[in-house]
């Protein structure tokens, strides 16, 4: 009995992660399909929030020297990670706000697009935490009220609310109070709080919301103590398997996966999940672990379920941590497993990589861009424009063996049709073209296609925070992109994928595809000058806010376009981890950087076009830290869950293949001139920038005769409405961009917009726009009769070579 009533006791204990206060309640679920805000009466349907403080004491480090603002966005976009593909309602509310209440204090409010009613997705949150910058008070209670009273004007009547705070409030009236005041009044409110390097004024305030809210306070060591107990409880039923790294780099994230499986006749409820990481010395090895306890669904007779931690591990961990998981029900009794994470001290191998890496049945190939190609080791294979190099992260994973058709500019037309440089081949046909079927193909893809190298030099040298309307424009433009890119990267992977190849392989070749890296630092941190030439010079928080905008739009298209073509069969993958290898502390803002910096003493020299040209790309450092991330990924459920075969795909002889043989035979070019100018207040081009419309036809090609953009770089082309990609041109030492660009066959007909962006002399964005009247080649009755009389014609052929044949044989 007395086993009993501590075994009560210990699991009604919640425990929530956040590096000093973040909560979570990990009981929320996903609503229900069609509920609407006055329906959220129940914590099963109520809206998960964030309140984030983002005050100035959030700048501080913490025990392990971490930022605290940075551990906590570590923490919630990791947690929001684990929301993708929920219908869990969220919202993001950051406090203090620019407006004052009553009392004197800044409630804030929730982030524009962020709230709960209009349904975000997590990686919308994530994108926008991540660009959070600290500074003010920190008046919890009136940004808790405030939130609350929030809820209630949209219909809701529950709530479970993370509150990222460093539990000090110091404006207006203590949250605890509002806490109290929200259940008397009827409001349903959890908020189940832990705490470690934490005040004793802040451990009691974490202590009297958790009361106050029905849930439970408890510091993190308490995880440690409560799996101790559980040791004391005797297995019964349950079974538990746990799948875990062995080897991570310090700083680096470990996924922990337990399946628990009921093998007895009758269903087990009520059962915990509880995971506690030990120290690993005198320094805590793990600086936060989402939700320790985790209640478990009803887990059938005979059947199974899994729980999975994020750990994030402190970037001075050293040697190994140990971690012990305990399950149970008092029931079904308890189930116990241990293991250890030892901490790399040189870079990973692929031995310690996932199956998904380390089973491979070819060699590596790479395609992509420069960030692919190798752009920015400083060595390379060959002296051509595409800056392919051994130090690239595929060559690191792949060794000798690895095939780089990644180039230097790539843009997704230089992947699917089109010839870049005009020597190198379109990359999915050089890809078609080995002589070995590829064993596994990595890949990163839309920096060219949004101009990414043009904006970080025009923020760099100017300010390209100033203008808002550009910044829109650009913004909304990507936010198009993902069927664009799900086209190329369907195209790679099929490509990678032939019937003939599979046979050969026995297996698919799976595309990885890596998320552009968050390269700056974080803004509370200040200006990041990044070695500049000149003490001004550099990025301001402004412009880092903007870049990181533009970065993780991109970055979500990418993973849009990518869980797309996965939910329907294909192999691949997103390895999403990537994102954060530079982070904390070797951003390019860093002095110990994993990126190319502008170095003064190129500036006078020629090695100044060169670094130009290099500049905000991994340097050999970085490829290696990249290679260290896929294999650390490669052990996570994301990487083992990628499709092991190919999707069924339609034969290719096709009507829509016949159409774009002929719409290449009866295409033609038409010839525009013109000159790039700085944009408009919103955005758009000067009128001095503009060209009358064009008629064009599908497989039309354009050709540009273009000035204004500086000697040396490259203009790209790109056609809306929904934004494509079709390639970029050099601009000669005259000053000429002079090259053409071709309609894509699948371009609908209709009114578009051809769009041409660069940089001018002084680094300026520069603008070109073109309207298009895009008409079909063919009438479908005029494709059907050619094609009749096409395979009328080649019956016929066939027919005589038969008889003629035939004779032959009769004369034998």
């Amino acid at each position: 009995m007395r086993q009993r009533r501590l075994w009560r006791s210990l699991i009604t204990s919640t425990f929530v992660t956040f590096c000093l206060t973040a909560t979570i309640l990990p009981t929320l679920a996903a609503p229900q399909s069609g509920n609407t805000p006055s329906e959220a009466t129940t914590f099963e349907d109520a809206p998960l929030a964030i309140l984030f403080d983002v005050s100035g004491s959030m700048n501080e480090a913490d025990s392990n020297g971490v930022n605290k603002l940075s551990a906590a966005k570590t923490s919630m976009t990791t947690m929001l990670r684990e929301q993708s593909g929920t219908r869990t309602r969220l919202g993001l509310w950051t406090y203090p706000g620019t407006l004052t209440d009553n009392q004197g204090c800044q409630p804030g409010t929730w982030i524009p697009g962020l709230s709960p009613t209009q349904t975000p997705d997590p990686t919308d949150l994530d994108a926008t935490i991540r660009t959070l910058s600290a500074n003010g008070g920190t008046p919890t209670g009136p940004a808790l009220s405030a939130l609350i009273d929030n809820l209630k004007r949209e219909g809701f009547t529950a709530a479970t609310i993370i509150l990222v705070s460093d539990g000090e409030s110091n404006c207006g009236v203590p949250p605890c109070e509002i806490a109290q005041q929200a259940g008397a009044e009827g409001f349903k409110l959890h908020v189940p709080t832990v705490g470690f390097d934490i005040s004793e004024q802040g451990r009691r305030e974490l202590e009297c919301i958790a009361n106050a809210t029905g849930s439970t306070y408890h510091d993190a060591e308490d995880a440690e103590k409560l799996i101790t107990e559980l040791e004391k409880y005797q297995p019964k039923d349950l079974r538990l398997e746990v799948n875990a790294p062995a080897m991570i780099l310090p700083g680096a994230n470990a996924q922990i996966i337990a399946t628990i499986h009921n093998p007895s006749p009758a269903p087990v409820v009520g059962a915990k999940a509880i995971l506690a990481l030990d120290r690993g010395g005198s320094q805590r090895s793990f600086t936060t672990v989402l939700a320790p306890q985790r209640p478990l669904a009803a887990i059938p007779a005979g059947g199974s379920v899994t729980v999975k931690w994020i750990a994030t591990s402190a970037t001075n961990a050293r040697g190994a941590a140990s971690w012990k998981i305990a399950v149970g029900s008092p029931e079904a009794g308890a189930a116990l497993a241990t293991g250890t994470i030892n901490f790399a001290e040189n870079d990973l191998t692929m031995n310690d990589a996932g199956p998904l890496l380390k089973n491979l049945h070819g060699p590596v190939v790479v395609l992509g861009d420069s960030y692919s190609s190798g752009e920015g080791t400083g060595s390379y294979i060959t002296n051509n424009k595409c800056h392919r190099s051994t130090l690239a992260y595929g060559a690191v994973l792949g060794g000798q063996t690895t095939d780089i058709i990644a180039c230097s500019g790539a843009t997704s037309a230089d992947i699917r049709n089109r010839n870049q440089n005009d020597t190198e081949l379109p990359q999915v046909q050089a890809l078609s073209a080995l002589t070995t079927p590829p064993g596994i193909v990595f890949m990163t893809i839309g920096g060219n296609d949004i101009g990414f190298a043009d904006i970080v030099l025009n923020c760099l040298v100017n300010d390209c925070a100033s203008n808002m309307g550009a910044q829109r424009r650009k913004l909304s433009e990507i936010t198009l992109m993902s069927e664009s890119l799900e086209d190329t990267l369907r195209q790679v992977v099929e490509a990678a994928n032939t019937p003939e190849w599979v046979a050969k392989r026995g297996a698919v070749a799976p595309l990885i595809v890596s998320p552009y890296p968050d390269l700056l630092w974080q803004t509370g941190r200040g200006t990041c000058a990044s070695n500049t030439p000149v003490s001004n010079y550099g990025f301001s928080t402004e412009e880092m806010t903007y870049g990181r905008s533009v970065l993780m739009t991109l970055n979500r298209q990418l993973e849009t376009a990518v869980d797309k073509l996965a939910s329907v069969g294909y192999p691949i993958v997103y390895a999403d981890s990537v994102l954060d290898f530079p982070q904390p502390s070797h951003t390019i803002c860093d002095s110990d950087s994993y990126f190319v910096q502008l170095d003064i003493g190129n500036v006078l020299n020629q090695a100044w076009k060169l670094q130009l040209r290099e500049l905000a790309h991994p340097n050999a450092r970085g490829h290696r830290a990249w290679a260290n991330e896929l294999i650390s990924w490669s052990q996570t459920d994301r990487a083992s869950n990628t499709s092991s075969t190919m999707p069924d795909r339609p034969s290719r002889i096709s009507l829509r293949g016949i159409i774009r043989l002929f719409e290449n035979l009866i295409s033609r070019s038409v010839s525009v001139k013109g000159e790039l100018q700085p944009p408009t207040g919103d955005g758009s081009a000067q009128p001095g920038a503009t060209h009358q419309r064009i008629d064009v036809r599908n497989a039309d090609t354009i050709q540009l005769d273009l000035r204004g953009a500086r000697p040396g770089s490259v203009i790209t082309i790109v056609v809306h409405s929904a934004p494509t990609a079709l390639g970029t041109i050099p601009v000669d030492e005259d000053g000429v961009a002079h090259g053409q660009v071709t309609i894509p066959h699948d371009l609908p007909a209709g009114s578009h917009t051809l769009v041409v962006s660069g940089l001018n002399d002084n680094f300026e964005q520069v603008l070109f726009e073109t309207p298009l009247k895009v008409s079909t080649s063919l009438s479908l009755p005029l494709i059907a009769g050619v094609a009749s009389l096409l395979f009328s014609t080649i019956g016929i052929a066939l027919a005589l070579l038969g008889r003629s044949q035939l004779r032959k044989a009769h004369a034998t």
